[in-house]
C-alpha cells in the first residue's frame, strides 16, 4: 500500500471518490490506497467479458450457466 502511495499517489487522488473532510496531504494514506484498489478491483470482477476465465470459473461456481436466448425461429 505504502509503495503504491508513493509510485501513483496522483492516480490514487484521482480515483478515491469518498468523502474526507480534508486532504491533508499529497501522499495518500494506506486506507485511502485500499479504498481505490478495493473498488477498482470489484468493478475489473464485475465487468467481465462473457468468455473471460474468472466469469467462466464464477459462472461454474454458481451451478447455473447463464442461457442464451434462442433464435426466433425463420419464417420461409
Amino acid at each position: 500500500m505504502q509503495l503504491i502511495a508513493l509510485c501513483f499517489g496522483v492516480e490514487v487522488w484521482q480515483q478515491h471518490h469518498l468523502y474526507l473532510y480534508t486532504r491533508s496531504r499529497d501522499l495518500p494514506s494506506e486506507k485511502t490506497v485500499r479504498q481505490v484498489l478495493a473498488a477498482l478491483i470489484l468493478k475489473q470482477l464485475l465487468d467481465l467479458s462473457k468468455n473471460s476465465l474468472i466469469a467462466q470459473i464464477r459462472t461454474l461456481f454458481h451451478g447455473a450457466q447463464e442461457e442464451e436466448p434462442a433464435d426466433p425461429p425463420s419464417v420461409v
